[in-house]
């Protein structure tokens, strides 16, 4: 049994390279949202913005639910495909 206030770091191998993926995937969508705030014409790339932004949160969602061995990651995960 774990210590109270310990992370647990025992999520389901089988989501390991997935999770890996995830991760890679939010980071991406972050900087890509981020770099179109650069732009000369930020209002334009606002819709761009936005969609960089959503991809990364549903992402990181996508890992959070895999780390829990959440009894609905495979609902989450079929959106991040």
């Amino acid at each position: 049994m774990k210590e109270v206030g310990t992370m647990n770091t025992d999520y389901p191998q089988k989501y390991a390279l997935c999770i890996t993926v995830c991760n890679d995937c939010a980071l991406a969508c972050n900087y890509y949202a981020a770099s179109f705030l650069l732009e000369d014409d930020t209002k334009m790339m606002a819709a761009c913005t936005s969609l960089g932004m959503d991809c990364e949160a549903i992402c990181q969602i996508a890992v959070a639910a895999m780390a829990r061995n959440s009894v609905h990651t495979k609902a989450v995960c079929i959106v991040v495909r």
